[in-house]
């Protein structure tokens, strides 16, 4: 229902182009790839960290029963890592590495959740796994090289009539994907975890954390259709 839903909307919204009309939703935003490949990443991006964050809290509260202040201070390194990256991305690396700064943070963000299933997989079922705060570090490091990439590499090409409509739907599917990955991830650990105890729930974890990576790359592969190669300079006679 929704898929027709949205195809009677770009319908409707294409023939309010062709009048002459101002669309919702500029129809020439969607004649290059760029753009429907930002969409997918962010949405495959956003995702992922939405939904790590809910099932990492999920497994320490319900696996290891520790109190909600100690499950939310787990993810303080994620923060710090992103809000360093970002200052670091905005500050030195877009301006000379421009789009590549992307791939860095999401090859950053992935060795990030690696080394977290890797954690998940050595830990002991009841302990408190310490080493999962570097891994959580790396991976906030990593969105934070990402997101401010991402969104420049996303706007800077579009037309000035073009960029209010692209902001609202950036930030439209990104709150789809948090959407999605709360409920993906969510349910596959929930799923996954059943009754099963501390060592369920480090299984748990590891499948939900699989299935992010997946999503990664993903991103990473949309992300690669986002940059169109400029065409040649023609050289005079």
């Amino acid at each position: 229902m929704g898929l027709v839903v949205m195809v009677v909307f770009a319908l409707h919204q294409r023939r309010v182009a062709a009048s002459g009309r101002s669309p919702l939703v500029e129809p020439s935003l969607f004649t290059r790839r760029s753009f429907p490949a930002a969409l997918v990443t962010s949405t495959a991006f956003f995702a992922v960290t939405n939904g790590l964050m809910m099932v990492i809290v999920l497994q320490l509260q319900l696996g290891l029963g520790i109190d909600v202040l100690d499950a939310g201070l787990t993810l303080a390194p994620w923060s710090l890592g992103l809000a360093v990256a970002s200052w670091v991305a905005g500050a030195h690396l877009i301006p000379r590495l421009g789009h590549r700064t992307m791939y860095l943070g999401l090859a950053v963000f992935l060795t990030g959740a690696l080394a977290a299933i890797a954690v998940y997989h050595s830990a002991a079922p009841a302990a408190y796994p310490s080493l999962l705060l570097v891994a959580l570090g790396v991976i906030g490091a990593g969105a934070g090289l990402f997101s401010p990439a991402f969104f420049s590499i996303s706007l800077h090409p579009l037309k000035p009539q073009e960029i209010g409509t692209a902001a609202g739907l950036l930030n439209a599917v990104q709150q789809l994907g948090a959407t999605l990955g709360v409920a993906v991830l969510g349910s596959i650990y929930l799923n996954s975890v059943a009754s099963g105890g501390a060592s369920a729930s480090l299984h748990a974890i590891e499948v939900a954390f699989w299935v992010a990576v997946a999503l990664v790359v993903v991103g990473f592969v949309s992300s690669r259709l986002m940059v169109e190669k400029e065409a040649p300079a023609s050289t005079g006679a």
